[in-house]
């Protein structure tokens, strides 16, 4: 039986993540993989926000909604390997006039 491609970019990363942490049992690796999946939700959420936007945070230029990014708040959001930190983004939306 024929092995699969041993250096695709998930194995790259989780070399890397064994490679920096070290992990000597299955609560370490856990433990490691944690610290790496909230970083990999925020980036999800950066992006999001981004694109519902339009725009980059701290962005100079003329925008084209009136929605901005307001800051960031604290949620502790479960995975299959646990509970995790992470800072979601918040857009302020102005009130509606009339």
């Amino acid at each position: 039986m024929k092995r699969k491609n041993q250096n695709t970019p998930g194995r790259r990363i989780a070399q890397a993540i064994i490679a920096q942490y070290k992990p000597k049992s299955v609560a370490k690796m856990q433990a490691a993989l944690k610290e790496v999946v909230g970083p990999m939700f925020e980036a999800m959420l950066n992006g999001e926000m981004e694109s519902y936007l339009g725009y980059e945070p701290n962005s100079r230029e003329e925008k084209e909604t009136t929605n901005r990014l307001n800051g960031y708040f604290d949620k502790t959001i479960k995975t299959s390997i646990g509970e995790t930190e992470i800072e979601v983004p918040m857009i302020v939306k102005p009130p509606l006039t009339r």
